[in-house]
């Protein structure tokens, strides 16, 4: 007779880059970028003398992004030594923030300035280390997408809205799904896990070509810290 419940110990192996969102971000106040690392330190730590205090009581008191950006590559020394936490940089965004960091990006046709707020949205972490995992309530949506797909034959047809798609091919709501009976874990590393900053892109699921090139659809590019 089988148990009532059964306990499986798994592991995973990324394929390709993971990126999942904790809502904080990392931006020019607390990073720099240097030599293709990023240095994330507490700005509140480091140790100004008098002419640092002074510059930085005048860009603060006025709302000048750009002022405040300059403040902090032009102190790098003072707030590198101040670093928690170093991670790797692909060349494309430590180039980019090379060009931009305390410049104007661009400027719109009516001649307003466009500045990069330069943020890089942060993966989910864990302890004073900041140790990047995947939580297991990411892994069961995975899995719960995987399995709607397989049930519907990768059919694209968009349900009707008087009978969602998921409850249909489950077995209805939370209480009748099969997926109600799994529990998964956090995934927490075996060994420090490999991470870096790359940049998210936008890409059609399916190939669409013209003039015998591959189209890629038009929106920004983000930053975002990737478990490799």
């Amino acid at each position: 007779m089988k148990p009532f419940l059964e306990q499986f110990q798994l592991a995973l192996t990324p394929l390709s880059p993971i990126h999942i969102g904790c809502a904080e971000d990392y931006d020019p106040t607390n990073y720099l970028i240097e030599d293709g690392v990023l240095y994330n330190f507490d700005p509140s730590l480091a140790v100004l003398n008098e002419k640092q205090k002074n510059d930085l009581s005048k860009v603060v008191l006025r709302p000048n992004l750009l002022a405040i950006q300059r403040f902090f590559e032009a102190n790098s020394e003072t707030f590198k030594i101040q670093a928690q936490h170093l991670l790797p940089v692909a060349e494309g965004v430590a180039a980019q923030y090379t060009k931009q960091i305390g410049n104007v990006a661009n400027q719109e046709a009516s001649g307003k300035d466009v500045i990069n707020a330069l943020t890089i949205e942060r993966n989910m972490y864990i302890g004073s280390n900041r140790q990047a995992y995947i939580p297991g309530s990411t892994f069961k949506g995975a899995i719960r997408t995987a399995m709607v797909d397989a049930l519907n034959n990768r059919n694209s047809t968009i349900e009707s809205k008087s009978q969602k798609l998921e409850d249909r091919l489950l077995g209805g709501d939370f209480s009748a799904s099969p997926l109600r009976l799994l529990k998964v874990s956090d995934f927490m590393p075996t060994t420090e896990p490999q991470c870096e900053v790359l940049f998210a892109t936008n890409k059609k699921k399916k190939l669409v070509e013209r003039d015998g090139r591959e189209v890629n659809p038009k929106g920004i590019t983000t930053r975002k810290e990737c478990i490799l």
